[in-house]
């Protein structure tokens, strides 16, 4: 898991190492200069690649030595980190129905199942996407199939005050290291997987919509029979009344709007009959 383990005083001379480095100096190398961070100090993690010598990917993570305010050294130690990240995906896919990957700015990827690293890329569509730096999800095409993907940046990897991150782009023994690239994690999702539970609420939403349509058209038609016999029989009534017969009476068994219009039309066939001189 460790490549070499080594610490240099406050001028950048390699004063311990867990390997035989044949270099001694490293002040004027990019990564002891960002850790320094003129004499400010900060983490810094150094995105070297794939590295021939471990056969693995390696993160080397740089770290100020202080004392009293004062940097007197630096320590950096080379990781290979093939294996936590290989459980992470693994981990995923065995309880997501996506494909998560480590891709970096430029669109490598880090790492994903059964690839290795830095030998295969995100499709154009999102690198355009990923160097805004932000997160965000698109729709895009890859092997004639369409995937919903989720992408957002490791927000460590982007750089800042406190951490720094990049790397060299070829040493002797790393090759594709980082040119000042971060890493971002892309989820890929099959779009007709991930839309089935929407398309199936659709269905049942639809359903549900012809069951209350067709419960509100068979409780309108009771409604509307309810309410029109009254209407209906009072109409007889009134081509009964016109014909002169005035002893008719409208009978209805409600005590609303149609029994107060019954009344009315009771009323109404009464005046008619003294008007007409009639003795009831």
């Amino acid at each position: 898991m460790y490549g070499e383990i080594f610490l240099t005083n406050r001028y950048g001379v390699m004063i311990a190492t867990t390997g035989k480095l044949t270099t001694l100096a490293h002040a004027h190398k990019y990564w002891w200069r960002a850790c320094y961070n003129n004499g400010k100090g900060r983490v810094f993690f150094d995105d070297r690649g794939f590295d021939t010598s471990v056969k693995g990917y390696v993160l080397g993570i740089v770290v100020p030595i202080v004392e009293n305010g004062d940097i007197i050294g630096i320590l950096k130690c080379n990781i290979n980190i093939m294996g936590p990240m290989r459980q992470i995906i693994e981990d995923f896919s065995q309880v997501r129905v996506g494909t998560l990957k480590i891709a970096r700015t430029g669109g490598l990827i880090v790492s994903e199942r059964g690839a290795l690293p830095l030998s295969t890329s995100v499709p154009e569509s999102i690198i355009v996407k990923l160097q805004t730096r932000k997160s965000g999800s698109i729709v895009t095409q890859e092997n004639k199939k369409e995937y919903l993907v989720a992408y957002t940046p490791i927000q460590m990897t982007m750089g800042s005050g406190e951490y720094g991150f990049g790397g060299s782009y070829e040493s002797i023994d790393h090759i594709q290291g980082n040119t000042g690239e971060g890493w971002h994690i892309v989820i890929f999702y099959d779009k007709a997987t991930a839309l089935a539970p929407a398309h199936q609420a659709t269905k049942k939403l639809i359903f549900a919509g012809f069951i209350i349509t067709f419960v509100l058209a068979i409780t309108a038609l009771l409604l509307a029979k309810k309410l029109s016999g009254p209407i209906v029989m009072m109409a007889g009534k009134a081509k009964t009344i016109g014909e002169g017969n005035f002893d008719t009476r409208m009978e209805v068994g409600s005590s609303g709007e149609l029994g107060s219009l019954a009344d009315s039309f009771n009323k109404m066939t009464d005046n008619l009959k003294n008007t007409n001189g009639i003795k009831g």
